[in-house]
């Protein structure tokens, strides 16, 4: 694996984290505190959150190893908060969702610290539409047996909140 980018956190901000390639293009990681699964669940669920890769510019990278290299290194910083849990959904933007999904599948397979993290997916199925989301926690997330669970029926969850809409 290349060398990382130098990366730091956002001022004032626990979980945001912004780098700069050699071409000048900026991008940030944020992890943002996420209520979904407390909003369907009812449950408190204080250690949940999305992580947003954003690129500031319109500008594509091309290929640049370094841009996972440091995607990588911050998602390990991230989780040496043992407790913390990440929900991706992969962005729908120019219908590359499907794409998106694959390639965090291939990421989290190459990643050097798999090993304490797991991993499950969870495609919501919307008629013509699916929804590409994941789940990611430590093996030692003390309250991951009840986020799974309601992970794993955030879909019939999510069609009896539309239904009763």
């Amino acid at each position: 694996m290349p060398n990382h980018y130098n990366f730091e956190k956002e001022e004032g901000q626990e979980f945001i984290y912004c780098f700069s390639t050699d071409k000048g293009i900026h991008y940030r990681i944020a992890f943002t505190e996420d209520h979904n699964l407390t909003l369907l669940s009812n449950e408190n669920f204080d250690n949940l959150y999305t992580l947003s890769i954003l690129r500031e510019e319109c500008i594509k990278p091309g290929h640049d190893p370094r841009i996972k290299a440091t995607v990588y290194e911050i998602v390990k910083t991230f989780f040496a908060f043992r407790d913390k849990c990440v929900i991706y959904i992969c962005s729908e933007d120019g219908n590359k969702a499907a794409g998106r999904h694959k390639t965090f599948n291939k990421w989290h397979e190459e990643c050097d610290f798999k090993d304490d993290l797991v991993k499950y997916d969870n495609v919501i199925v919307e008629g013509e539409r699916h929804v590409y989301t994941s789940l990611i926690y430590h093996q030692e997330c003390p309250n991951i047996d009840r986020i799974l669970e309601v992970f794993k029926e955030i879909e019939n969850l999510y069609k009896d909140m539309q239904a009763s809409a």
